[in-house]
């Protein structure tokens, strides 16, 4: 964390002494997770349904920016981001005890960390000049580091789930099961309109979606392990969170038969507001 944050203040310093417009400001975000605790819309018996769903799945999230605008369409953009996600079975839109989704009842919870750089462009100069226009829509994209950490409430308590190796990960029996990382890299890519309010105020409606590197953002991904093997090795709490059907009183899953898919890895949603402060760098005024 304090290279993170040494790694921002190196960077924001070497902005300020290149940039002719720096931008300082803030983002609120409805963040969403998509992974294999997530229904598509294929699932939904109507639209009304899906968006009941998509609604019920929402978390939430924020970010501290900082932008050097390099002309008046292209610009780079570092941000700090916070969100906090969830996905559950119980969720599922059947609404029907027996739906094959609600008896897997997995579930987590978990906060993200993300450093990002990012490029920005408006498809318009934009900005207060007499040649420019105060609204544009844009394109970001970019690189970002994250950390998250998936947990699940049992009982009561709420466990780290990647430590409870839940698929049955480090075990001699299973030599091709490790441990996943929690800090891994993602790709943001979105687009937005952006207005300028102010001769200093400025603020974009933003949709950004990040593409991880990890399928474990959920702690599910692959295939269930045999479930007294997990409960041998690592205690009655791997095994309960491990296959949590036996908590409907159904009979655990077979080994070997599929707990996620590993086809695509999880991803996030960050939709919201960004407001910044624009400082011009008066040095630069006189070239413009």
């Amino acid at each position: 964390m304090k290279t993170l944050f040494l790694s921002l203040f190196t960077l924001a310093t070497s902005v300020l002494a290149w940039g002719q417009k720096i931008e300082f400001g803030i983002g609120t975000y409805a963040a969403m997770y998509r992974g294999d605790l997530m229904q598509d819309y294929g699932s939904a018996s109507s639209f009304s349904a899906y968006s009941n769903y998509l609604v019920s799945n929402l978390g939430y999230g924020g970010s501290l920016h900082l932008k050097n605008n390099i002309d008046n369409q292209k610009a780079i953009r570092f941000g700090l981001t916070y969100g906090h996600l969830s996905g559950a079975d119980s969720r599922a839109m059947s609404g029907k005890n027996g739906d094959p989704r609600r008896n897997r009842n997995l579930s987590f919870f978990t906060d993200i960390l993300e450093f990002s750089a990012m490029y920005d462009y408006n498809f318009r100069p934009f900005g207060i000049d007499k040649y420019e226009y105060r609204f544009t829509p844009y394109v970001v994209g970019g690189l970002a580091l994250f950390h998250f950490n998936p947990k699940a409430e049992y009982k009561g308590n709420v466990y780290e789930l990647q430590p409870l190796n839940t698929e049955g990960q480090n075990l001699i029996k299973y030599p091709n099961k490790n441990s996943y990382a929690l800090t891994t890299l993602a790709i943001p890519m979105g687009a937005g309109l952006r207005f300028a309010l102010t001769d200093h105020l400025r603020m974009d409606l933003e949709f950004n979606y990040r593409f991880t590197t990890t399928d474990y953002l959920d702690d599910v991904s692959g295939t269930y392990a045999d479930n007294p093997t997990i409960k041998s090795n690592y205690g009655e709490i791997s095994a309960a969170l491990a296959d949590r059907r036996v908590e409907k009183g159904i009979k655990p899953f077979d080994e070997g038969v599929a707990r996620g898919s590993a086809k695509y890895k999880d991803g996030y949603i960050m939709m919201g507001l960004h407001f910044r402060y624009t400082i011009i760098n008066n040095a630069c005024a006189a070239f413009r």
